[in-house]
C-alpha cells in the first residue's frame, strides 16, 4: 500500500513534493559518485601523481607521466634516480624523457 495514493497523485502540490524528492536524490547521489571516483582513481597513484586531482590517471595519456612513473617504480626515489642519470633533478616533476629515435 503506497504511502501516497493515486488519487493524491494527481494534485498539484504533491507533484511538487515528488519533483523536489527526486531532485534531492539525484544531486545527493551525483556529489557521493565524484568522491568515490576520486578514491579509485588514487588507489592508482604514487609519488609521481599524488598532487593532480583527475578522475582519470594522467599517465594513461601523458607518455612524460609514465615515464617518471616507470622511473619512479624502478629506483623508487629521485635520490636513486639523481646517480644513475647523472642529473640532479630534485623531484619527479622535473624528470623529463630523453630524446629517442622516435620522437623529433
Amino acid at each position: 500500500m503506497p504511502v501516497i495514493s493515486p488519487i493524491g497523485r494527481r494534485s498539484l502540490h504533491i507533484r511538487i513534493v515528488l519533483i523536489t524528492m527526486y531532485v534531492l536524490l539525484t544531486l545527493g547521489a551525483v556529489t557521493m559518485v565524484y568522491p568515490f571516483l576520486l578514491m579509485i582513481s588514487g588507489s592508482f597513484k604514487s609519488e609521481v601523481d599524488t598532487e593532480s586531482l583527475n578522475i582519470v590517471p594522467a599517465y594513461w595519456f601523458d607518455d612524460e607521466i609514465l615515464y617518471r612513473k616507470y622511473l619512479e617504480a624502478r629506483y623508487v626515489t629521485v635520490d636513486r634516480t639523481e646517480p644513475v642519470h647523472h642529473r640532479a633533478y630534485g623531484s619527479w616533476e622535473n624528470v623529463e624523457p630523453p630524446e629517442g629515435p622516435g620522437q623529433e
